[in-house]
């Protein structure tokens, strides 16, 4: 296969400015590091201050590499904004060379969609175990007197919209009770007639 000579831009955003920048040149010397790709030139941008107070920076490479599957794992490993591919005009694959192509992109794909599913799995839990600790803390916070929507909130540092969503849900759990715009902690006997009455 004929050598794929390619323009490439990578784009970093975060924050502070120093990790931005950090970044962006760390994946530039990690590319300019791997034998498969040849780095014929690059413009690395300075760092500029966005509106939402986050960095952002950018570079363009030009590369050359021999095998298109080189070219799908540079696509893969650093998420380029934009590919031009310069040369070959065309290319031409036979058999063997697109099941080459295909595999090792299947390979790439399930890896990503496997860090995709552990990253899920995490996120579930964490969501879980906060919903728990809330739960608990808003319950301990109840034990002291009623509250109102607007005092929790701002007793949890959780939104005003979002708050209402979660003492809802802990109702539905016959956990808390609400009466005049507060809300009281169920108490013990009240739990436990209300499970009896559900079994009933």
């Amino acid at each position: 296969m004929e050598t794929i000579h390619f323009r490439a831009v990578i784009e970093v955003l975060g924050k502070p400015q120093k990790h931005v920048e950090d970044s962006l040149n760390g994946y530039i010397k990690k590319i300019t590091e791997q034998p498969a790709f040849e780095v014929l030139s690059k413009e690395i941008a300075a760092a500029a201050e966005q509106d939402n107070e986050l960095w952002a920076t950018h570079a363009e490479l030009e590369i050359k590499t021999k095998e298109l599957a080189f070219l799908t794992r540079f696509c893969l490993e650093y998420m380029p904004s934009a590919v031009e591919i310069i040369a070959p005009k065309s290319l031409t694959l036979d058999e063997s060379e697109l099941t080459n192509f295909l595999s090792d992109l299947q390979v790439k794909l399930h890896g990503v969609d496997l860090v995709a599913k552990q990253a899920k799995m995490q996120a579930d839990t964490y969501r879980s175990n906060l919903g728990n600790l809330m739960s608990n803390y808003i319950k301990l916070l109840l034990t002291q007197k009623p509250l109102t929507a607007e005092q929790l909130s701002k007793l949890t540092g959780v939104q005003f919209d979002l708050i209402g969503d979660f003492l809802d849900a802990m109702i539905d759990r016959n956990q808390i009770d609400l009466e005049q715009d507060t809300y009281h902690l169920k108490k013990k006997e009240d739990v436990q007639n209300g499970v009896k009455r559900e079994t009933d």
